[in-house]
């Protein structure tokens, strides 16, 4: 096999994990193992390489990912056990008491709760637990949902400069150095991303209050004894 095919090998696994994985046909660890071990078989059925040089390849590969991927692995148990005892709700609780109606309040509220969702280096539980918390509050204040996504996904940025976050994991990787040494390296730029994050929160939260956002927090039909909006899926998750 040349150096072409090789490569359109490599292509084709990247795009059958991504469709597995985006179809949901299987659980992501039996997507990567799968997806690896049929291009193995390709490897060697073709000559390309042997089973050793193969198996080389592998433990070499193990040597440079396998501290980063301890310390990505206690970050997703150890954060998932705080968001499943209720960690978060008890403290976006002392939170929203403090901020009450203050429409600047409740966002800047959004940034920090963002951020602390965010500690794990997981996207879709940051969401899961900011914005089953803040939509409701959000709409009772006629806030703008949009101002919602934007306040999250900001404070997020930020914190994704963690050592067991994706992107630099991936860099810690490919430049083969710890990833917590990468890390104390940037760390005076996520300071400054987390400054820019919580400026721009208060930013949106006068938007919104020059909007109107705050004047009257009652809004037609909304009850405040209803299930807030999201509740459910925070259930399904272990997050209420």
């Amino acid at each position: 096999m040349n150096e072409t095919m090789l490569a359109i090998l490599g292509f084709a696994a990247i795009i059958m994990l991504i469709f597995l994985l985006l179809r949901n046909v299987t659980a992501p660890a039996i997507a990567f193992v799968g997806v690896s071990a049929v291009t193995a078989v390709i490897l060697a059925g073709t000559g390309t390489f042997t089973i050793k040089e193969m198996g080389d390849f592998i433990s070499a590969g193990v040597k440079r990912v396998h501290s980063t991927a301890a310390l990505f692995i206690f970050s997703a148990l150890f954060f998932g056990i705080m968001t499943d005892v209720g960690m978060f709700d008890s403290i976006i609780d002392v939170l929203m008491k403090r901020v009450g109606n203050n429409v600047v309040g409740v966002a800047l509220m959004t940034c920090v709760i963002a951020m602390m969702g965010h500690l794990d280096g997981g996207g879709a539980a940051a969401f899961l637990i900011t914005v089953p918390a803040m939509l409701p509050v959000y709409k009772r204040l006629r806030m703008r949902p949009v101002a919602l996504l934007l306040i999250c996904v900001t404070a997020m940025g930020a914190v994704n400069l963690l050592p067991w976050s994706g992107p630099v994991m991936r860099t810690a990787s490919v430049l083969e150095i710890e990833a917590n040494l990468l890390w104390m390296k940037l760390f005076p730029i996520q300071l400054v991303g987390i400054v820019i994050a919580l400026f721009t929160a208060v930013f949106w939260g006068v938007a919104e209050k020059r909007r109107g956002a705050g004047g009257n927090s009652a809004l037609p039909g909304y009850d405040d004894d209803m299930p807030a909006e999201g509740d459910s899926v925070r259930r399904n998750f272990g997050l209420m």
